[in-house]
């Protein structure tokens, strides 16, 4: 977890600082290659309006009949043999219905029988160990140096060795196929990899790629990308369609009003939150850091942070980041009570 990054003190909030990206944090990067721009993308996402049409009815579709699901998937694919979306897809539901373990022994015959850069590529998808799943991308790749899901995915995995180099490749597919989403939603994991809320900015402005994607998550994830971007006002605007029962865009919005200069502002909003969870372990924790770091209140920090070890509950996506908040927070309250002296005689 890393906070989020501005020359102004702000909310350490769990929701934001959550990462699900297990890469290298290089640092700024140089001066690469430009992004297309907005007129580039929307072009090509109206060349490929009708193949997305097309993906979503077999999506919404295997929400209310499976079967009947994979009988449109085939005729889709009969019409468009080339959409390798859909193949993906099909992949998907078949993991869905079957089950990982049966799907992959699916793609192991298929690629075992015809082992062409797309079967390679498929059997990559679902391949749990990342050194053979590299070995497939590379063979795919060999194969049809143009697939360009294998050409995502091959990124993807070398980006893991950290360098600027991988991002700029990326940019540099963007700027030949402007229309990919998938290429898009991996420019804004690197951007949370490599320390760039620029391109997770520019990732996330472009969603929703698909009409079935819930707005509320679309507006989570801009308000997330443009708080880390320190431009809380915009973050606040992205969030303002969201009622103030919502527990992640109430975090959120504490956290952008504190990133703005507005701490008692974010003290309410975290108190609305605890008025109707009081145990809620994220806002007690962000509760106590406001308190003591921007309000000067440490008898109210310690109140809260205590609050938070005796009672605080947990959401099941925190229950890692939790074990180290604790050490945490019980080192805060020695040094609130007087116990500890940290490092420099704060």
């Amino acid at each position: 977890m890393a906070p989020l990054r501005s020359t102004r003190p702000r909310v350490a909030c769990l929701v934001l600082l959550a990462s699900p990206f297990g890469l290298v944090s290089c640092g700024l990067l140089q001066r690469g290659p430009d992004l297309p721009d907005p007129a580039a993308v929307a072009a090509a996402r109206a060349a490929d309006a009708a193949a997305w049409r097309r993906l979503e009815e077999v999506a919404e579709l295997a929400m209310r009949d499976p079967r009947a699901a994979f009988d449109r998937l085939r005729e889709s694919r009969r019409e468009d043999p080339d959409d390798l979306r859909l193949l993906a897809l099909e992949q998907d539901l078949q993991v869905r219905r079957l089950g990982a373990e049966a799907v992959l022994e699916a793609a192991e015959a298929r690629y075992a029988e015809a082992p062409t850069p797309r079967s390679a590529w498929l059997l990559a998808r679902v391949e749990p160990d990342p050194d053979r799943r590299a070995e497939l991308v590379r063979r795919a790749l060999d194969g049809d140096p143009d697939l360009l899901p294998a050409r995502l995915l091959d990124l993807s995995l070398r980006a893991r060795g950290g360098g600027d180099a991988v991002v700029d490749e990326l940019v540099r597919f963007l700027g030949e196929h402007p229309g990919s989403a998938e290429g898009w939603r991996l420019l804004g994991r690197f951007g949370h990899a490599f320390a760039r809320p620029d391109l997770v900015v520019r990732a996330a402005e472009l969603e929703p790629w698909s009409s079935l994607q819930d707005e509320r998550e679309v507006r989570l994830v801009q308000a997330r990308a443009l708080l880390d971007a320190d431009r809380p006002e915009e973050a606040l605007d992205r969030l303002a369609a969201l009622p103030a029962d919502d527990h992640d865009a109430q975090l959120l919005r504490a956290a952008a009003h504190v990133a703005a200069g507005r701490p008692r502002a974010g003290r309410a909003a975290l108190e609305r939150v605890l008025e109707r969870d009081p145990d809620d372990a994220v806002a007690l924790y962000d509760l106590g850091v406001l308190l003591r770091d921007h309000l000067d209140d440490p008898e109210g920090a310690a109140a809260a942070f205590r609050a938070f070890l005796e009672r605080g509950r947990v959401p099941p996506e925190h229950e890692e980041a939790m074990v180290y908040r604790r050490v945490q927070v019980g080192y805060w309250l020695e040094v609130l009570d007087g116990k500890v002296v940290p490092p420099g005689g704060r």
